[in-house]
């Protein structure tokens, strides 16, 4: 299986590499087409903030759209965040390129009481933008193009992250989000856009080096080129640390599951021959049990604990981990528990919240919820009766989700990892259920306040008659939050 997914990623490579000889539309449509999968009539809504990689997008969907049958139907967001004198001039210009090509433009307003953070920005223009898609087919199509993969493993190599994830790089496709310009050059698309006469507008804020990727950018990557010797070359050995990256990762993954699966014993792992584990996958298992207390796992501190196993007797003991979790080890066998378990125990809380009844995990959980907008972070959900039950909690096995994009209800776990939810993160994002009969997952939280609601209960619904802010039948939902909750993610 291992091997196999390895040269799934290495055909991946090379038909990326391949697509670089290719014109900016050609390897737009390749990409579209192979590697996302998109069918004819299908919706592309993209986000175009008036650069040039952004725009070099929109015109290359606009010259391919009706390369299918149906042709596909192309749309664009712009977010005005309002923290530029300039951004109204920018609103401007998109839509009266947009105008141009025929294509419709929603213009986006922050209208949070304080300026938006880099964070809370892009998780309101990751809802938004699916929230455009709803419930029809389509994508969320986003201009990265291969200069940014380098500077995304920059920043990786920077936070930290593990040795699998440094490089691994973007995909091209993560429903419902699509990359179609990876195989392309910042250069490439600018020299693109004046073969055609085209114009743009340039984000000053783009020098400002208080943002970590500009200084990756403008103090970071000009070394690295040097050294490489050139553009070509420094992307060429990014994206086959790349390639390698997500092999390991596959491997990693693999194994541990294998071994998880002999080794785990109620709420831990039977350590008797642990030496017998493959390194690799002793730090992961580790991490996965962290993980599913609610606490983090840094590198150090795992290969710690690794060699406390492996080399001290088989007494009790315990380490502390981020998070408020505690490894204990007992024998031949190491456990996770919070450290305040005890007075947590048996610690599910309901709540009168609005109309509803709300069962939450805990009483560190809050989860805010309103038959009226309450903020700019709030999601709409319709058809939750009044009087209803809803419950807050982690996955469990048999859940199900509907998401937006798909005519049919997957397993959740298969929806979490086609979004790139790690593995020992799966079973620590929090769902709403609707309980009934049998309990409908009707909101998936992950990371960034990013929200995601099922098709049958989306705001606006997918038929001509729409819903509106003022729908006294429209549930709003602001993100949960826990104490409990640790949201910096080591595995970015």
């Amino acid at each position: 299986m291992v091997i196999g997914l390895a040269f799934v990623f290495a055909g991946a490579c090379v038909r990326r590499c391949a697509r670089r000889f290719l014109s900016i539309e050609g390897r737009v449509e390749a990409a579209l087409r192979e590697e996302c999968g998109v069918q004819g009539g299908e919706v592309l809504v993209a986000l175009v903030s008036g650069g040039s990689d952004s725009v070099a997008m929109l015109h290359a969907l606009r010259s391919v759209q009706d390369r299918w049958e149906p042709r596909l139907e192309v749309e664009v967001l712009h977010f005005d965040h309002g923290l530029r004198a300039e951004s109204a001039s920018d609103a401007a210009f998109v839509a009266a390129l947009c105008e141009r090509l025929g294509v419709s433009c929603r213009v986006h307003a922050w209208a949070g009481e304080v300026a938006p953070t880099q964070a809370s920005a892009r998780a309101w223009r990751r809802r938004v933008a699916v929230e455009a898609v709803g419930a029809r087919r389509g994508r969320v199509v986003l201009a990265h193009h291969a200069d940014d993969q380098v500077e995304t493993a920059v920043l990786r190599l920077a936070r930290g992250a593990r040795l699998e994830k440094v490089f691994r790089g973007m995909d091209v496709s993560t429903p419902p989000f699509a990359r179609p310009l990876l195989a392309a050059t910042k250069d490439d698309l600018v020299a693109f856009l004046r073969e055609r006469g085209e114009s743009w507008v340039e984000d000053a804020s783009n020098a400002e080096p208080k943002y970590a990727r500009n200084r990756a950018r403008l103090d970071v990557v000009p070394g690295l080129r040097t050294l490489s010797r050139g553009d070509d070359a420094l992307r060429r050995r990014v994206a086959a640390l790349a390639r390698q990256s997500r092999a390991l990762e596959a491997w990693i993954n693999a194994v541990a599951d294998d071994y998880e699966r002999r080794l785990t014993r109620a709420d831990g792992l039977d350590i008797a021959d642990w030496g017998a584990v493959p390194e690799p996958a002793r730090l992961e298992l580790l991490a996965r049990l962290v993980d599913r207390r609610g606490g983090r796992a840094p590198y150090a501190a795992l290969v710690d604990i690794d060699g406390a196993l492996r080399t001290e007797p088989t007494t009790t003991w315990s380490r502390s981990m981020p998070g408020g979790v505690e490894l204990r080890r007992a024998g031949a066998r190491i456990e996770a528990r919070r450290r305040d378990e005890d007075r947590l125990a048996d610690r599910r809380v309901a709540r009168r919240v609005a109309d509803l009844d709300i069962l939450l995990p805990d009483d560190s959980w809050t989860l805010r919820a309103a038959r009226r907008p309450t903020a700019t972070d709030a999601v709409g959900i319709r058809d939750v009766a009044r009087g209803a039950r809803l419950e807050l909690r982690f996955r469990r096995d048999g859940d199900r989700f509907h998401p937006a994009w798909r005519e049919r209800p997957l397993k959740l776990k298969d929806f979490l990892r086609g979004q790139r939810v790690p593995l020992v993160h799966r079973d620590r994002v929090p769902i709403l259920v609707l309980t009934a009969v049998e309990d409908r997952v009707i909101a998936v939280f992950l990371a960034e306040n990013l929200t995601h609601v099922a098709r049958p209960f989306l705001h606006p619904p997918p038929s001509a008659s729409v819903a509106t802010a003022d729908d006294d039948d429209l549930l709003w939902i602001e993100p949960p939050f826990s104490t409990h909750r640790d949201e910096n993610d080591d595995d970015i």
